[in-house]
């Protein structure tokens, strides 16, 4: 909001945020930017891998190899990783979608103040200038700007981050500003917008090229994703095709279990979790298979 009530924004932008001067596209201060960290837990060390692990089909109990095994849960694995990644930018998209529709109502708002002014001169104004800004997120200038209520309490407004470093050369501290507002008398709610909002379009608008530009790279980057969600999809039932065909090639086999520690080398039962002679609890299947 320019001045008065409507909107809520900070000072050049058209959303809700620090002061003049301050932050745009929400709280945190000017030139903030949101991240964050994560960590890996270390491995847990002194384990050794299980060659083999049972999968069951049919309510037959077969072995299967278990590089086959990991390799299809690794992959579903991936597959989930990315749809919540995808469900990210699918946020991100939504949201700058929701911020250009933002910037477009403003912008239609304003210019019917204007239009309104200019059919009724009581609501056209003179302010001052107060001092003006470089909005580094929009990459354009903006001024704030001040004039007197009725009761002679001041009010301060800011026009949007429409200015080149060109167009900014031109406004002093302490200058008349031609403002169209919304509401006469004035009072400490009345909404305002600097006259020559009126020769803008939307494209002069930092913060909407901003936020148009911030759709393009979630959309790409969303295409992406999906290719490789379909990838891995379709890898995904290959190696389980492959999985159930060697399910059913061993089920033909009687199979015969021997359960060493790889530690020691002693011979465990198939009830043993830990190896009886040195404690260890590293412990190897070993397949036999008799056709």
């Amino acid at each position: 909001m320019p001045s008065g009530s409507h909107g809520g924004g900070g000072g050049g932008g058209h959303f809700g945020g620090g002061g003049f001067g301050g932050s745009h596209f929400g709280g945190g201060s000017e030139g903030s930017h949101f991240g964050g960290s994560y960590y890996h837990g270390p491995r847990r060390p002194g384990r050794a891998p299980i060659v083999f692990h049972y999968f069951y089909w049919g309510g037959t109990r077969y072995v299967i190899e278990n590089d086959d095994r990991a390799k299809i849960r690794s992959k579903i694995f991936s597959a989930v990783a990315v749809f919540f990644i995808m469900l990210c930018c699918l946020f991100v998209i939504f949201a700058s979608i929701s911020n250009v529709n933002k910037i477009k109502k403003d912008y239609l708002y304003y210019q019917d103040m204007i239009a309104y002014a200019e059919e009724h001169p009581d609501y056209m104004i003179t302010g001052k200038i107060q001092t003006k800004y470089y909005n580094e997120d929009a990459g354009k200038w903006y001024l704030t700007y001040y004039f007197y209520t009725a009761e002679d309490v001041r009010v301060d407004g800011y026009t949007f981050s429409i200015y080149s470093d060109a167009e900014i050369s031109h406004f002093h501290s302490g200058d008349d500003i031609q403002l169209a507002v919304d509401s006469i008398p004035l009072t400490t709610e009345t909404d305002s917008i600097n006259y020559d909002y009126k020769n803008t379009t939307l494209w002069d608008d930092g913060e909407y090229t901003n936020a148009v530009s911030g759709i393009a790279i979630p959309v790409v980057v969303e295409i992406a994703l999906l290719g490789v969600m379909v990838f891995l999809i379709i890898s995904v039932v290959k190696d389980y095709k492959k999985l159930v065909k060697k399910v059913d090639e061993n089920g033909n086999a009687e199979i015969k279990y021997k359960y060493i520690c790889t530690y020691c080398g002693g011979k465990l039962t198939e009830d043993d979790k830990s190896c009886p002679h040195c404690g260890s609890s590293t412990i190897e299947t070993i397949v036999e298979k008799n056709k």
